[in-house]
């Protein structure tokens, strides 16, 4: 049996990360498209920034190139698919040269298919980024530091799907591990090195018509190699509906729990209420929105914090004007609540994007953006915003 088109229920769930790219699908199928393929892309980005430090007074401005290719590698067998992606970018700043970086991706994926419902997947990944100063360790102290920090993280996972697009009942287990170190200032990073095993399941079940009942459960086991007092199990469950009545609408409302309990027992066990809420409509062929609502524990990502409560809201809208021309605005808010060892910091994220884009044929086009960034915080000193502006062109090949 070949591919035609691959169906698969990802349990990855893609979330909008502020400061970052955006994406609100949330454990969607997975359709792979069939056959060989090779794909590459290349873009150039010239862009400005008001505020390259993060700063919450006398902020710096620069401007910057941004250099991006890609790669995507497909070959089809007779019940299987092979993928391989490969992202990178390459910064030059023109007022802060010291902060020249790149950044990349590397990404291996095979399906197998055993019959019509049934497959078992295997992912990878390796990649670095470069962590802006200002940003990660160094918020509010971005003139403490002379270059960012440099973060590497590995995935690897398998999973086992069972079920297809029209069945009654849909399966999807997996389990695997993430690596996470940073690269640079290692007296004190070594601290957050870090190994996280993880379970993931989730099972839909056909109520009526376009209605499923939904059940996630997922186990994590996070063990940091220099500070054994953060080591800690997570377990998190939610239960609700997913509701699909065709193209136009998908929706999913999850309520559950979640725990935390660290293993050396110094740290106090912590559990909250979480949610998840995903909806994608597309009234018309040209106009989507979507709106993503969810909360998660998430391990530090500074060097004296414990763990941190982060709610998630974001909304996406697209509308292609012509057979040419796009617009899209991406709006995101991100409460988090630090968790030290003898108190707690708050801090508030707002992110927005709109971009205007012009696809002159099948392989060039041409864009401008605009950026917002705010980070508002009770701790004196972190708090900034940030504006930037930035046009593009891409090829596709």
């Amino acid at each position: 049996m070949g591919f035609g088109r691959i169906s698969i229920l990802s349990s990855s769930f893609i979330v909008v990360t502020l400061f970052g790219s955006s994406s609100i699908l949330a454990y969607e199928e997975f359709v792979a498209e069939g056959g060989n393929i090779l794909r590459g892309e290349v873009a150039l980005e010239y862009g400005y920034i008001d505020n390259f430090l993060f700063e919450d007074k006398q902020s710096k401005e620069t401007t910057y190139f941004l250099l991006k290719p890609s790669v995507f590698v497909q070959t089809q067998f007779d019940r299987s698919l092979l993928q391989l992606s490969f992202n990178t970018s390459h910064y030059k700043y023109q007022q802060f040269s010291a902060d020249n970086h790149s950044n990349y991706t590397l990404a291996p994926k095979y399906h197998y298919k055993f019959d019509d419902n049934k497959s078992l997947y295997f992912l990878g990944s390796i990649s670095e980024q470069y962590e802006p100063r200002g940003t990660g360790l160094s918020k509010g102290q971005a003139n403490t530091l002379t270059v960012g920090d440099e973060k590497q993280n590995q995935m690897a996972k398998v999973g086992y799907l069972y079920g297809s697009k029209e069945s009654v009942a849909k399966l999807n287990i997996e389990s695997g591990l993430n690596v996470s170190r940073y690269n640079t200032r290692r007296e004190q990073t070594r601290l957050l090195d870090n190994k996280e095993y993880f379970i993931n399941s989730s099972f839909d079940y056909l109520l009526s018509g376009n209605s499923y009942l939904s059940a996630d459960v997922q186990f994590k086991q996070s063990d940091f190699t220099h500070n054994e007092q953060l080591d800690k199990s997570t377990i998190s469950a939610l239960l609700g509906m997913k509701w699909r009545s065709s193209q136009i609408t998908q929706f999913q409302a999850l309520l559950g729990y979640q725990e935390a309990d660290f293993d050396s027992g110094t740290l106090a066990k912590t559990s909250t209420f979480n949610w998840r809420l995903d909806i994608n409509w597309q009234p018309t062929d040209y106009t989507q929105l979507q709106l993503y609502s969810g909360r998660d524990l998430e391990n530090t990502n500074q060097l004296t914090v414990n763990y941190r409560v982060v709610d998630t809201h974001n909304f996406l809208i697209s509308s292609k004007m012509t057979d040419f021309f796009a617009l899209s605005a991406d709006i995101g808010f991100k409460q988090e609540d630090i968790v030290f060892t003898n108190h707690q910091d708050s801090e508030d994220y707002f992110y927005s994007t709109v971009t205007a884009n012009y696809q002159r044929n099948e392989w060039l086009s041409f864009l401008i953006r605009y950026t917002y960034k705010q980070l508002d915080t009770n701790v004196i000193g972190a708090s900034s915003d940030r504006h930037g502006i930035s046009v593009a062109f891409s090829v596709s090949m």
